[in-house]
């Protein structure tokens, strides 16, 4: 959820997608969908379709000699990916302790921010401990502004297939409809704020497993 600098001095951007479905195949099955036809290679911690309390996948995009046709449900032409600006690293985490741990530090930072949108802050923190799954994102912004607005539509179609949320480096909230929840400032987009049922959600996935069967 922050920005840092390697040894080469670039700019790193991370970028977190919280959910709490209890499906942990929807979000590795999206990035694979978005993400390998771009890449020319992917590299696996593990499988990341196996129940693993923590994985990670890093697709290396092709390099600029490669003209990529992207999907045209996320960006209409082409794009061309520079080397040296060349990957995106995905840090999948489901340990129970680690979420715990970590959603109750979440809880009590933007618990204590002022906010006069008070029901959304509350609903929020509801929310927050619903949480099972949490994925942190890590890419070089490149000059090639293709590239950037690529990534940043995959990260908010990966939300949106896992009724997740975004946050980003300034540790603004955001919907998978890029509404801001809550920001640093106690700022929101919503004058009211329904917290996504997880449990509603889990049945419903599992209903449409069955139709698929």
């Amino acid at each position: 959820m922050h920005t840092n600098n390697n040894s080469a001095g670039n700019s790193i951007t991370k970028i977190g997608i919280y959910t709490g479905i209890s499906d942990y195949t929807i979000i590795p099955a999206k990035m694979m969908k978005l993400f390998k036809p771009v890449s020319s290679s992917i590299d696996m911690l593990h499988d990341i379709f196996a129940d693993e309390d923590e994985n990670n996948i890093c697709f290396t995009f092709k390099n600029q000699k490669d003209n990529i046709d992207l999907p045209p449900q996320n960006l209409s032409g082409t794009i061309t990916i520079k080397p040296n600006e060349n990957n995106i690293i995905f840090n999948i985490k489901k340990n129970k302790q680690f979420i715990f741990e970590h959603t109750v530090g979440m809880g009590q930072f933007y618990g204590q921010i002022n906010s006069f949108k008070q029901q959304v802050q509350n609903c929020l923190l509801y929310q927050i401990k619903s949480f099972k799954e949490v994925v942190f994102c890590y890419f070089q912004k490149s000059e090639d502004k293709y590239k950037n607005t690529y990534i940043m539509k995959a990260l908010f179609d990966i939300a949106k297939e896992a009724y997740g949320y975004i946050v980003m480096p300034d540790f603004t909230i955001y919907s998978p409809d890029k509404k801001i929840v809550f920001g640093y400032d106690g700022g929101s987009d919503y004058d009211e704020f329904i917290p996504w049922n997880y449990s509603e959600i889990d049945k419903k996935i599992d209903e449409e497993k069955l139709k698929n069967l």
